[in-house]
């Protein structure tokens, strides 16, 4: 049942976000995010504070706040998907279509760090 509920808020969530942003925002799925980890063309990037990445995080992904991405844009990777990572998926959009529009190829987790946890169990 919880299932249930969490997947209805994430869709009422994208189709409020795909309002707001248009076609050219890229989300992605925690399923689909699960499918990529570990290849060499994806870096997960979370962006929650220190304390929270700590206390648990995606495997393989890279802390960096989200205050700072934009004063490090030029260390990111050019050439690669990023993936942004936050606690429910609102800081990362943000996150990621300052990105895009800086011509990264960028994408913002559905749901967070929260959708992925969920769909852990």
């Amino acid at each position: 049942m919880e299932k249930l509920v969490i997947n209805r808020a994430i869709k009422a969530h994208l189709n409020i976000i795909k309002k707001t942003f248009g076609d050219y925002m890229k989300l992605m799925s925690v399923r689909e995010l699960k499918s990529h980890i570990g290849e060499r063309n994806i870096t997960v990037i979370d962006i929650r504070n220190r304390e929270d990445f700590l206390k648990g995080h995606i495997n393989g992904a890279i802390h960096m706040d989200a205050n700072d991405v934009m004063r490090n844009a030029r260390s990111l990777p050019h050439r690669q998907k990023i993936v942004f990572v936050c606690e429910r998926g609102n800081t990362s959009i943000r996150v990621a279509t300052m990105m895009s529009n800086l011509g990264y190829e960028c994408y913002s987790l559905v749901g967070g760090y929260r959708a992925f946890i969920a769909a852990q169990s």
